[in-house]
């Protein structure tokens, strides 16, 4: 399981307004309340007060691109809908083989029911610390504690699934979590699918300029970590990142004259590095070894290499590098152009002009959105 960046393609409703205007306050609310507890669970403990807030146009074109990007990657779910074929992945074998031999660690609660450990139901108010279980947070100090409720539990260290689960089907139902269809354990999937879940933004948010004053552009969700990042410091003046806009309203010569900054800072400071011996240990772009620097996702830097032959990859129109694109013709992915490893940069320069190719052929009213995809 990783993430993965896909672009996707949209066409815009006619009225754009109007059809921002059509997503229920509620639901706006309900992804207003995510992102806050994404970004600020990770900086601070801070109230959202929904019954003051108020629901700004923003607010709504965000609401519309997430309802526009739950259609267009629909058919491509893991996880089978209305839209797409479904398999079932059969595993009865390897459920008989481990119904029959292994064991796991369960506690039967108050009300009779055996549960693993680690379910979240048990789990998410005790913690098990020394062949005990206990309150995981007591008392004013939130301290863990033996309650008279933890004491009545009962732990089963372990425990043979034999034991806990006389029948079969219980297994697979309520341990394994499978469907049981004619007698036989699995699950069933999408053929075509190719994520189980992506918002937009998230690790992908900041991939586009546009202007200050673009009139309609997407934010997106935050991505990890990304309130550790100063984004004056990485943002060009007079434009901001999204994660989505009008084609014709990014502003791609900036984009492509920022993004040349880059290899120039890193091959002269490269460069000094060589020339020194190493770089620093701390540095998260570049890996040491006994050859070359190494740029992080492509190529090496050796000695005799030409800031033109570093930062040859500069020259093509998307400068974001997504694993896939998606729009209303279909699904095209970078594992469809990777034939070899000892072809890496020759498979990755054809992928960048699949990519360049794909949004030279939209409409400039397409919007583009950078996606953040689980697969």
């Amino acid at each position: 399981m990783s993430h993965i960046s896909v672009i996707a393609a949209i066409a815009l409703p006619e009225n754009l307004e109007e059809a921002a205007r059509s997503i229920p306050d509620e639901v706006i609310k309900q992804g207003m309340v995510m992102e806050h507890c994404l970004y600020y669970s990770q900086v601070q403990n801070q109230h959202l007060d929904l019954e003051n807030i108020v629901i700004t146009d923003q607010h709504r074109y965000e609401g519309l691109a997430e309802a526009l990007s739950d259609q267009i990657m629909a058919p491509y779910s893991m996880i089978p809908n209305e839209q797409t074929p479904k398999e079932f992945e059969d595993e009865t074998e390897a459920a008989i083989r481990e119904y029959e031999t292994k064991r796991d660690d369960f506690v039967r609660l108050l009300n009779g029911r055996i549960v693993p450990i680690y379910d979240y139901g048990f789990s998410k108010d005790y913690v098990v610390k020394d062949g005990l279980i206990c309150k995981r947070r007591f008392g004013p100090l939130q301290r863990e504690k033996r309650t008279k409720k933890a004491k009545k539990m009962q732990l089963l260290l372990d425990c043979p699934f034999k034991k806990v689960y006389p029948a079969f089907v219980d297994y697979v139902l309520q341990y394994v979590g499978n469907e049981f269809l004619n007698w036989r354990s699995g699950y069933f999937y999408n053929p075509q699918g190719y994520w189980n879940s992506f918002v937009v933004g998230g690790r992908y948010r900041n991939q586009f300029l546009v202007p200050v004053d673009c009139p309609f552009a997407v934010t997106g969700s935050y991505g990890v970590f990304e309130y550790q990042h100063d984004e004056q410091t990485y943002t060009p003046e007079g434009y901001r990142w999204v994660a989505g806009a009008k084609k014709r309203n990014i502003a791609w010569d900036a984009l492509k004259k920022y993004r040349e900054k880059v290899p120039v800072e890193q091959f002269h400071q490269y460069g000094a590095w060589c020339a020194q011996g190493g770089g620093p240990a701390e540095c998260r772009l570049v890996q040491m070894d006994e050859g070359p620097i190494k740029k992080w996702g492509r190529g090496c830097f050796q000695g005799c290499e030409t800031l033109e032959q570093f930062g040859s990859d500069m020259h093509y129109l998307c400068q974001m590098e997504p694993h896939a694109c998606v729009d209303e013709n279909g699904w095209i992915n970078y594992s469809d152009d990777w034939s070899d490893s000892d072809t890496e940069v020759s498979d990755e320069e054809n992928w960048r002009k699949k990519v360049d190719r794909f949004i030279d052929a939209l409409p400039d009213d397409t919007l583009l959105l950078s996606l953040d995809c689980h697969a």
